[in-house]
């Protein structure tokens, strides 16, 4: 006798589905709209392997920010530092522990001590902060190109959005859906439609270091798991099962448009491009997709801009719950970890002077690498939680951050550069500002 389908036997692979598809919206972005193209001019034709390594680096990460996130508001009781001290007699308030179990920045001050937890924390705000600068850099080439107040303006609507804490919209869900299905059509349209014969241009020359450039590039497309790993009640499979699938594809949105822009385009021009999917277009003779793709862009890049914006502000909050940056209206005085609006504020105005100071490439490598320097110190957390009571997540731990400092140190020379000033700057900041627990 046929067992009958019951409710919860039909709604587990649908829940199984709409899981992946809201993990696979916190990775859509710059992942399919610049990132090939970069990929493209750092590695040319091995961009596979570029892409696999970033893969496999994400892959541990993923794991390792579900192993923290699960392991987190398990000891905020008391705060023990690497050499087995209290940091602090006095464990924080109630309303102090909202602020590590809230919100997707994962302290580590649990499991490698204060200093270490510090520079993350600097390296975590500083990175979503700059991330999302870019992003809006590339946001505003590809709607209003030229315009210097432009990638200002997607800052400050991010920010106004952010401050206004609006509930999400229904069928915001539903964006990854709308945006694959432009480039479904974007990609059917550049392989279907022969290449313009052009000057056969000779091949770009590339090496091992501009593979593994590539590699750590293509490591954008990936940021932003930390929006479905971190948050709710999903731990175990349940948080990285759907992530691993949208890390998947992702990277297959990677490799298919770099293929479209390189029968397309060619490798030289497809690689220089801050619009690919715009040129893309145009040079299929496909120019009336041109609005198509600005909606999908407008959708995928924004959502994103307010969530780095959003992250950089859960950080901070951190940061003043455990006395780390001195605030007018710190949680210790006003018994709250939620953020205020000036905040928010501070954060949004910092990101709109990286819009005016650097190019969306430029900002996109330096984001990147302050969040690897960040990752290393979460997958090494990751280690040391998981111990040897979980070897696997402990490999994955520490494979990851190899692949972390391994990728951070192939990102161009001006990028390590400003990470280094970037760290410096702050962790000498903290030292002057942070509050002295007795």
């Amino acid at each position: 006798m046929t067992r009958p389908l019951t409710h919860d036997r039909l709604s587990s692979p649908l829940r199984s589905l709409g899981s992946a598809v809201v993990a696979l919206g916190c990775l859509l972005g710059v992942g399919v709209f610049l990132v090939p193209a970069l990929g493209v001019a750092a590695a040319g034709p091995w961009l596979p392997p570029a892409v696999a390594v970033a893969l496999l680096a994400a892959w541990c990460t993923v794991s390792s920010s579900a192993v923290v996130a699960a392991a987190r508001g398990h000891g905020h009781d008391s705060h023990v530092d690497a050499a087995g001290t209290d940091s602090h007699a006095e464990a924080p308030k109630t309303d102090d522990r909202r602020a590590h179990r809230d919100g997707t920045h994962l302290d580590l001050r649990e499991q490698l001590g204060v200093w270490p937890a510090r520079l993350s924390g600097v390296a975590f705000l500083s990175g979503q902060l700059i991330l999302a600068a870019g992003i809006a850099g590339v946001l505003a080439d590809h709607l209003w190109s030229g315009r210097s107040w432009a990638g200002p303006l997607v800052i400050a609507v991010a920010t106004t959005l952010l401050i206004a804490r609006l509930p999400r919209p229904r069928g915001l869900g539903l964006l990854p859906i709308f945006v694959i299905g432009v480039l479904a059509i974007v990609v059917a349209a550049a392989v279907a439609l022969e290449p313009a014969p052009s000057p056969a241009a000779p091949a770009p020359a590339v090496d091992i270091s501009g593979v593994a450039e590539a590699a750590a590039m293509t490591f954008l497309a990936f940021c932003g798991f930390e929006r479905f790993t971190t948050r709710g009640d999903r731990v175990g499979r349940a948080a990285t099962a759907p992530m691993i699938v949208a890390l998947f594809v992702s990277t297959g949105l990677v490799l298919v448009v770099a293929f479209a822009g390189w029968h397309q385009l060619g490798p030289h021009r497809f690689g220089l491009s801050p619009t690919p999917l715009l040129d893309l277009v145009v040079a299929a003779d496909a120019a009336p997709l041109a609005t198509l793709v600005g909606l999908a862009v407008l959708a995928a890049l924004l959502p994103p801009v307010i969530a780095a914006l959003s992250s950089a502000r859960d950080a901070m909050r951190v940061a003043i719950a455990e006395g780390d940056v001195r605030w007018p209206s710190s949680p210790s005085r006003f018994g709250s970890a939620e953020p205020t609006w000036a905040v928010e504020l501070v954060i949004g105005l910092a990101a709109g002077a990286v819009v005016l100071l650097f190019d969306p490439a430029a900002a996109l490598a330096l984001g990147c690498c302050l969040l690897l320097i960040h990752y290393a110190f979460l997958n090494a957390a990751a280690r040391l939680v998981a111990g040897e009571q979980d070897l696997a997540s402990a490999r994955r731990g520490c494979t990851g951050m190899f692949a972390s400092v391994i990728l951070a140190m192939s990102l161009p020379v001006a990028a390590l550069a400003g990470t280094a000033v970037i760290l410096a700057a702050g962790g000498c900041a903290l030292a002057l500002s942070a509050r002295r627990w007795r």
